[in-house]
């Protein structure tokens, strides 16, 4: 009897320790599936590394919007959503909302969806850089975008955006990558000396659209630019 009770205990004791080994096997494995984070390879053309079609390995991170509208795929070394934007760096900024909320801004909003509609640009942006502005479709042709670059010194500071819009049903939807602050990542080509910011500052933005897009300028700007595309690419339409 007393060797019966040694073997009960003995089969309790490995039913806790095995049950304890599935449940922490299972939560590692649903932490897995769930994370948001994965590893992607990408070969670069030969004008954006040092080495000809080096393969460039990137952290990158999954978004969806709280109304369920897209998902989209992005490098971790953007900044998302950030509540400040003083510091330079890479910031991605996502802002989706009603069209009837956009105030001042609902009028050309409605223009440009129902410019996309019909396969045109929207109205144009004055602050884009001359033929940066151009249409793009979305998730297999679910939806038509619209794209620009933007290059600013407001107030003595260098910014360059690209930035996409597009929408669904009554709402839009604004992606915007931006460079805060580039300094050295921008050749001193596109740019100029100001005495009043005593600094450089954005010269010849066309010449630089040119370049960019055509994927002629090397390193990190041209990288962060045709990463960009690679959100887009991303993109799928819920």
């Amino acid at each position: 009897m007393k060797n019966l009770g040694k073997v009960f205990v003995a089969i309790l004791v490995l039913a806790v320790v095995g049950g304890s080994v599935y449940y922490f096997y299972n939560r590692q494995k649903s932490k897995s599936e769930n994370s948001t984070s994965g590893e992607d390879k990408i070969i670069y053309p030969e004008a954006q590394t040092p080495k000809p079609n080096e393969e460039i390995i990137k952290n990158w991170q999954s978004y969806s919007d709280p109304p369920g509208i897209f998902s989209l795929k992005y490098p971790d070394s953007l900044q998302l959503n950030a509540s400040s934007k003083s510091q330079a760096g890479k910031y991605l900024n996502i802002a989706v909302g009603k069209i009837s909320d956009l105030g001042a801004g609902a009028r050309i909003a409605e223009r440009t969806k129902e410019a996309l509609e019909n396969g045109k640009l929207g109205p144009e942006i004055q602050s884009a850089i001359k033929n940066s502005e151009k249409i793009t479709n979305l998730d297999n042709g679910k939806v038509t975008s619209e794209q620009y670059l933007v290059a600013t010194t407001d107030n003595c500071q260098v910014s360059i955006f690209r930035e996409l819009i597009f929408f669904w049903g009554e709402s839009q939807v604004k992606i915007t990558d931006l460079l805060l602050e580039p300094g050295n990542l921008l050749p001193d080509e596109f740019l100029k000396f100001d005495t009043a910011c005593n600094k450089k500052i954005w010269g010849d933005t066309t010449a630089l659209y040119k370049k960019i897009s055509e994927n002629q300028l090397s390193g990190e700007i041209q990288n962060w630019y045709n990463d960009f595309d690679e959100i887009i690419k991303s993109i799928k339409i819920e």
